[in-house]
């Protein structure tokens, strides 16, 4: 063994340990997901009721369902396990999901936890197929170099849990394929619960995905009739039977956890097949210039790997799948063992996990959005493939005369992989927008989606100018999704209820400079990319179009639907089951009265909950176009409603069917105090 040789395990893991610390430092740097939002909602309608969705309401019969949200798209896996995560740390109580800082600080790292197992478990599985450790670490290093896998790591509390329980499962049933002498007790023990935490993971995030599993057990048998003829039915027996105990009892483990899903096998495995597939989203993807819409077309995948993967590994890429269809096929013709038997399931599984449901999507024509985060699972499956296929080449390359060519594969490797790894780090937080070199030549902005401008906005506040700050009516977190309106800056203005606007990057190509009401760039996001830069999101500031304004009806059937047209200044989270306003601030919404309300004057009504808090005696005042109201006691945790007449009009050049209504809170002394309300209805 040569010296560069045995100094190479040291390299990668050095690599690994750099990549891994540059991941992590990006949490906290990022606004609030507002998935995240969604699945807090979730998590404590799940702890609350049972089940994992918005709200729940009761049917004719007396049985509990969902109001709002998608009983059999997502599960409670990851959100169970960060709520644990932070009531063990102090920073919540269970039961009650944390919305503070420290809360969402608990989660992300969770996040970025899982996705270090999932890098460990790609390695795990290459140093299987290899039976080497210097290879497993390259095909961890090599996962951890893609720039949206370690970008994802902050912040998406979906998929990358989503991603681990797949990637588990594919090296667990890896494991399980080899030689039982070949296995120690512990990497035995190893395969059974990678397979089980796996198999949680993965219908515990997304239900629908048991297809997955049942995907892998027809494989397990197949490789299994091919490879050895079942010659030995004790042994083939014991190796089938293993990890389907695995399976077995994850599903029980579901069971007792969820049983409102998966109490019921047979509604289980039929409402969630399609659930994920045929989830509604009006949305329009900017792809390569093109404004693709819902369902997209089939080059829609493609397109987005081409952009975002590196070009190196795309060519790797496209080689891996050719050559691992190849050898498959060419296996099956052979009756004989070969000596590619050995790779097989390193081959078979991640080809599975990492082609299976994008075919499978553009089949079924499914719902795709925000680039590939959907399917990011491919991503760990991908690398490991490639990581096989590169050792198979290596391999072929050593038994013939051409074993010159392999340090040079190894030079471009080495090259992409650090010129990636640059790139990645100039790009904290935002390496999930990672675009290659090739891409980044022809133009992203206007063609290309990018999909953390809504984490940008604590840093898109901190650009603007101290001037601009001041038009806003709060504090506007740095972390939090703050609020999109800013209040003018003189009582004149206020009076005539002019607002000024904060508009992220558009999807098209038309220019954000000198838009009608707006007075150009405000502030930007940008990153340095190599030797230039890479602008992510900008804000305009607007003054806002009344006309905009949600037209709110009083008895409205949903009026939570409405929120975010309605929204004005103060609220840290606008989320669909409604508004949280941002600790110690003033808040307001806004609507437009119609004109039945105009002429036979309607009282609407709005509730307000007043949240924990610091202040024991608290007062809200509530004032509508510029008028206040008399302080109203109002205790902590309690519901009131604000009835809100024909609303008095201070100026005469104000429209007279507008109505913005602010509420703020104080104590005794009309200091303001840290509790925070939420606006749950407005009738």
């Amino acid at each position: 063994m040569s010296r560069f040789s045995r100094i190479v395990p040291w390299l990668l893991g050095a690599y690994l340990a750099v990549m891994s610390v540059i991941t992590v430092s990006g949490i906290g740097h990022l606004g609030y997901y507002f998935d995240e939002l969604i699945h807090m909602e979730k998590l404590q309608t799940f702890l609350d009721h049972g089940l994992y969705v918005v709200s729940v309401g009761y049917d004719s019969h007396g049985q509990l369902v969902s109001t709002f949200g998608k009983t059999y798209v997502y599960g409670p896996f990851f959100s169970l396990i960060a709520h644990a995560v932070a009531c063990l740390v102090g920073i919540e109580h269970w039961g009650t999901v944390g919305y503070t800082d420290a809360s969402f600080a608990v989660r992300h790292y969770v996040v970025a936890a899982m996705s270090l197992v999932t890098t460990f478990a790609a390695g795990w599985g290459v140093k299987l197929v290899t039976r080497s450790v210097t290879w497993g670490l390259a095909g961890a290093a090599l996962l951890v170099s893609i720039p949206m896998w370690s970008g994802a790591a902050l912040f998406d509390l979906k998929d990358v849990p989503f991603s681990m329980g797949y990637t588990l499962l594919t090296v667990g049933c890896i494991a399980m394929m080899r030689d039982r002498t070949a296995l120690s007790r512990a990497s035995l023990i190893g395969s059974w619960v990678a397979v089980f935490v796996g198999t949680t993971a993965t219908w515990g995030m997304r239900p629908g995905m048991w297809v997955a599993v049942v995907l892998h057990g027809v494989a397990m048998l197949l490789i299994h009739a091919k490879l050895t003829n079942f010659a030995s039915w004790r042994t083939s027996l014991r190796s089938l039977v293993f990890p389907a105990s695995a399976v077995v009892a994850s599903y029980f483990l579901m069971v007792a956890v969820y049983p409102r899903v998966y109490g019921n096998p047979i509604t289980w495995l039929g409402k969630s097949l399609f659930a994920s597939s045929g989830f509604s989203h009006d949305d329009i993807v900017l792809t390569d210039g093109e404004q693709l819409h819902m369902p997209p077309p089939w080059y829609y995948i493609p397109k987005w790997l081409g952009a975002q993967l590196p070009e190196l590994v795309v060519v790797f890429m496209v080689l891996a799948v050719v050559t691992s269809i190849a050898l498959v096929v060419w296996r099956i013709t052979k009756s004989t063992p070969q000596a590619i038997d050995s790779s097989i399931p390193g081959i078979a599984f991640p080809f599975i996990q990492f082609a299976a449901f994008p075919i499978a999507a553009v089949l079924v024509h499914a719902q795709i959005t925000s680039g590939l985060r959907q399917f990011l699972f491919i991503i760990p499956a991908l690398m490991m493939l490639i990581t096989v296929m590169l050792f198979e080449a290596k391999r072929a390359i050593d038994s013939r005369a051409i074993r010159f060519a392999w340090p040079t594969v190894v030079t471009l490797i080495a090259a992409s992989t650090l010129a990636t790894s640059v790139i990645q780090a100039q790009l904290v937080p935002y390496q999930f927008n990672y675009f290659n070199p090739t891409t980044m030549a022809k133009g992203v902005t206007g063609n290309w989606e990018i999909y953390a401008v809504k984490l940008s906005s604590g840093e898109l506040y901190a650009g603007l100018s101290q001037a601009e700050r001041e038009r806003c009516a709060v504090r506007c977190p740095a972390l939090s999704t703050f609020p999109e309106s800013f209040r003018a800056s003189t009582a004149a203005d206020e009076n005539r209820l002019q607002y000024w606007q904060i508009i992220h990057y558009p999807k098209t190509r038309d220019a954000i400079d000198g838009k009608e009401g707006c007075s150009g760039v405000a502030s930007r996001v940008d990153r340095p990319y190599l030797l230039g830069r890479f602008t992510i999101a900008v804000t305009d500031m607007c003054a806002l179009n009344t006309k905009t304004l949600g037209a709110m009806r009083s008895g409205a059937a949903s009026p939570v639907k409405w929120w975010e047209a309605v929204s004005q200044w103060g609220w840290g989270e606008t989320t669909s089951a409604g508004l949280t306003s941002s600790p110690g601030q003033p808040s307001a919404i806004a609507w437009r009265r119609t004109a039945e309300q105009l002429t036979v004057p309607t009282a609407n009504t709005v509730k307000i909950t007043v949240n924990a808090g610091s202040a024991t005696d608290v007062r809200l005042i509530t004032t509508i176009n510029g008028v206040d109201s008399t302080p109203r006691p109002i205790g902590v945790g309690q519901t009131i409603s604000v009835p809100v007449g024909a609303p008095p009009v201070t100026d005469p050049n104000a429209p007279k069917d507008i109505v913005v209504v602010q509420f703020t809170l104080t104590d005794a002394s009309g200091k303001p105090v840290t509790n925070t309300l939420s606006v749950t209805a407005l009738d």
